[in-house]
């Protein structure tokens, strides 16, 4: 029964394991997944007031195009700018052109850690992140999606271009990155490290 009991821990380790390493190397959840995924800890974030549709001022920001991909991009970003005014917009909310270019890298990286570590000041050179890298990369690439200057690099001198594109969010999804592959690593070595000193107790009797 202790063998069994041994085998059955070493299983769900690799398979927590197995996850880690194909949510860092393989094609991660899609834009549907991460937005579900971001709504359990929307209750955490600060209350927020109720909106309508046209409450901001300055003209809305125009419709790209509309889609099944538009949609869900643009969840996301009202998920993220509920976070960012603590205003609880419906869906349906179109945001204005100054709303879109007031948002800065700071914005983006205090929400990717809150959403990742639960704490949107934490270090994540120390916390463990309750995300993947994966989830933070389609969530940027959705806000991305609503930029007016989607394809130029953030200046932080001129404070122009896309925020998420500003090396602040890079190396804040690295680190989540690094941090999940070590945490899978580990989880590896004790399996297979396990694994080799039952085969070897096994041999010796």
């Amino acid at each position: 029964m202790a063998n069994i009991r041994r085998q059955q821990h070493q299983r769900h380790r690799l398979n927590d394991a197995s996850e880690a390493f194909e949510e860092a190397f393989g094609d991660g959840p899609n834009l549907a997944e991460a937005e579900s995924e971001a709504n359990p800890q929307d209750a955490a974030a600060p209350a927020p007031a109720a909106a309508n549709n046209n409450q901001h001022q300055g003209a809305p920001a125009p419709r790209r195009r509309h889609g099944r991909h538009y949609e869900i991009h643009h969840r996301v970003l009202v998920h993220f700018m509920r976070y960012l005014h603590g205003v609880q917009y419906d869906f349906n909310h179109q945001f204005s052109t100054r709303d879109l270019q007031a948002i800065t890298p700071s914005d983006v990286e205090r929400y990717f850690k809150f959403k990742t570590y639960g704490n949107c000041d934490a270090d994540p050179d120390l916390e463990i992140p309750r995300i993947g890298a994966q989830s933070l990369r389609s969530w940027k690439k959705s806000i991305s999606y609503f930029m007016r200057r989607n394809s130029m690099q953030w200046n932080e001198v001129t404070q122009d271009g896309n925020p998420t594109k500003s090396p602040i969010i890079q190396n804040l999804i690295r680190t989540v990155q690094r941090r999940r592959l070590e945490d899978a690593s580990d989880a590896f070595g004790e399996a297979f490290g396990n694994g080799s000193e039952e085969a070897g107790t096994s041999g010796a009797a």
